[in-house]
This record gives structure tokens, C-alpha cells and sequence, in this order.
């Protein structure tokens, strides 16, 4: 988990102490820490030069081999939409993986500021991903980790937000053998007086299925937009795993 500590006055950042390790097994966690926030922020300032150059609203393209991911999903994928008898039998469009509810933020789930406490919208988030990956793997899920979860905008009593799942692909642990399901879930701000929506959070999660009496389909994009999204975080999540 990554906190961030705020001037409840201000509302700006506040100074916090150093961290300061003392063993040995200490410092490699923090280094191992370290490489992977540094890599997170490289890949947030690649996005945003890349979002920049293609356009606000455009779906940015991380490196040139997640460009080429993207692209073979696509190809696989339009097969289910133009040639739906000709598609691979075990795959499901990515839209078919769809998983939403909604709630009217209350009171009772403020935090000491007054917004909605980010650990009611985890909860939720998280609620939402396994029911998701339990529907897809047609087997009770274990969850394995969250990969990042990123809070964009706060969330206000008396909002209504719109949580929206979808499984983005499914993957083989190197380690275990376990099938693995890679589940994002997006929050919303729906404002119905003005026909707008923002989103709020985002949430990634990885659930296994232990039970490999049966393989789990592979998800495939009908959009060029989803398919960069997939080979994105496909492509973070690999990157990932290589520096842990």
C-alpha cells in the first residue's frame, strides 16, 4: 500500500520523517521498493509525453512491443465480431467480461475529511473483481495480490458512484502453474443534472484458479482503445515481475 500524507489544513503534502533501514533484509526491501515506484513514476511520465502527442481523450501506446501486442489482439479478436463462427472457441470478447453496481455514497462511510474513506471503495472495488473473476473462472477464486490501486478524485457523501469491472486477460504463474485472472475495476462519479461522468479510482487485482481441471479462456479486444489498455497493463505487470 502506498499512503500519502496530507496537511488536514492546507490540504497540501505534509513532511514526514525519514526512512531510515538498520538490517541487512531491511534495505533490500526498501530497494526492491524503490525499483518498483521508480518504475511506475518512468512509466506515468512516458504515458503522459505519449498522451500528450497523440491527443487528449487517445488511448497512448507504452512501447513499441505493446504496440504490437495490441495490435495481434485486435486481429484475434475481430474475428469474434466479423467472423463470429470462425472465432477460437475458447475465447470471450472483452466486453462479455463486463461486471457492474452502483451505491449512493452515505454518511456513515466518511472519513475525518469528510470525503469517502478510500478503504469503503477498496472494499468495494475488491468485492466487485471477485465476483468477476468467480463468474469467469466458474470456480471459487483466491485472490493473489493488488497490483496499484490509484485515487484520482475524491468521492463525496451523496454521490453516486458507478463501479465497473472487467477481466482484462488471464495469464500462467511461472512459479505455481496457477491460472491467473488480471481484473480492473473503475470507479465513477455519476452527475445524472448534468449527463457527465469522472472517474475517481482505479483499481487492479489478480485472482488465481487453483482447480486446473478446466483452462480459462483467453480474453481478446473488439476495440483498438481496449486492446491498448490490455497491452498496457499486461505489459506493466511483466515489468513488474522482473524487478520484484
Amino acid at each position: 500500500f502506498v499512503f500519502v500524507a496530507r496537511d488536514p489544513t492546507t490540504g497540501k503534502a505534509a513532511k514526514i520523517p525519514p526512512l531510515v533501514t538498520e538490517t541487512t533484509a531491511e534495505a533490500e526491501v526498501f530497494a526492491a521498493a524503490q525499483r518498483k515506484h521508480d518504475m511506475y513514476k518512468s512509466r506515468r511520465e512516458r504515458a503522459s509525453a505519449a498522451q500528450a502527442a497523440l491527443g487528449e481523450g487517445l488511448p497512448s501506446v507504452m512501447s513499441e512491443e505493446a504496440a504490437k501486442r495490441a495490435a495481434e489482439l485486435l486481429r484475434r479478436g475481430q474475428v469474434i465480431t466479423d467472423l463470429p463462427a470462425l472465432a477460437e472457441p475458447n475465447a470471450v470478447p472483452f466486453a462479455a467480461t463486463r461486471l457492474a453496481n452502483s451505491l449512493i455514497c452515505q454518511p456513515q462511510q466518511r472519513n475525518i475529511h469528510g470525503r469517502i474513506f478510500g478503504g469503503f471503495l477498496m472494499r468495494r472495488a475488491f468485492e466487485l473483481a471477485f465476483s468477476a473473476a468467480y463468474l469467469f473462472a466458474g470456480a471459487n477464486p483466491v485472490f493473489h495480490e493488488v497490483d496499484r490501486i490509484e485515487f484520482r478524485q475524491p468521492v463525496n457523501i451523496g454521490d453516486l458512484l458507478l463501479l465497473e469491472s472487467h477481466v482484462l486477460y488471464t495469464s500462467v504463474s511461472q512459479t505455481t502453474g496457477y491460472q491467473r485472472m488480471h481484473i480492473e475495476v473503475v470507479a465513477r462519479i455519476v452527475k445524472p443534472e448534468t449527463a457527465s461522468s469522472m472517474v475517481s479510482n482505479t483499481f487492479h487485482m489478480t485472482f488465481e484458479k487453483r482447480d486446473s481441471s478446466t483452462p480459462l479462456r483467453d480474453v481478446l479486444p473488439t476495440t483498438f482503445e481496449d486492446a491498448i489498455r490490455i497491452a498496457n497493463i499486461e505489459e506493466h505487470n511483466q515489468e513488474q515481475e522482473q524487478h520484484i
